[in-house]
């Protein structure tokens, strides 16, 4: 199943269809193993073939059962195999956003960024022990994220926000206020980014 899955991980550039066949025998073969990592990377490796395909709606229906089944997880997952689904699950979840983000509109690329964060919070939780654990697993599921309507409504006359989210190759930025939204994404190299924020903390150390 491994095989496969890096087989298909690196046809999809050169022969998308032949990714997806190999994709699809090595989800079959961790669901027998229940192999709860590898079924998440399996599935979002599927969804990027799928955007290679050009299937928006099949890549779509894929990422989001990899999220399903990642959010499922979450609070059982055992000590030893939480820092890969932690690192999975985060991919998985930048990956859907930047889909996301040339498909849907502001308010819901918004909720799904903070449905990550959440879903890292609960997976740190449960990373910290059995007790943090324990709680993390009797939040409620699934999670909810927050929405724009209500962060503008909650929001006092004369206060902006500002949130960003940083993928491999562009900055998500949305300006909320009580009386509207601008969404804007912007190309960057994350790289420079963190240089360009180390060198203003330093600035300011100083």
């Amino acid at each position: 199943a491994d095989i496969l899955l890096a087989e298909g991980s690196v046809l999809r550039r050169g022969d998308p269809k032949a990714s997806l066949s190999a994709l699809e025998q090595a989800l079959a073969l961790f669901r027998e193993q229940n192999a709860r990592v590898r079924l998440i990377t399996t599935e979002r490796q599927r969804a990027r073939t799928l955007e290679a395909l050009h299937d928006v709606s099949g890549a779509s229906v894929a990422y989001r059962v990899a999220i399903a089944e990642a959010e499922a997880q979450i609070g059982s997952v055992p000590q030893a195999e939480l820092l890969p689904f932690a690192v999975e699950t985060r991919q998985l979840y930048d990956d859907f956003i930047a889909f996301a983000a040339g498909q849907e509109n502001a308010d819901r690329v918004f909720a799904w960024c903070e449905r990550a964060r959440e879903a890292y919070l609960r997976t740190s939780l449960a990373a910290l022990g059995p007790a943090t654990a324990d709680a993390a697993s009797t939040r409620p599921a699934p999670m909810v994220a927050p929405n724009l309507a209500a962060v503008r409504a909650a929001l006092p006359e004369g206060v902006i926000l500002v949130e960003f989210k940083l993928l491999p190759d562009r900055l998500l930025r949305w300006t909320v206020t009580p009386t509207g939204t601008h969404f804007r994404q912007i190309s960057i190299d994350p790289a420079a980014l963190a240089q360009t924020v180390a060198s203003l903390r330093e600035e300011i150390r100083q």
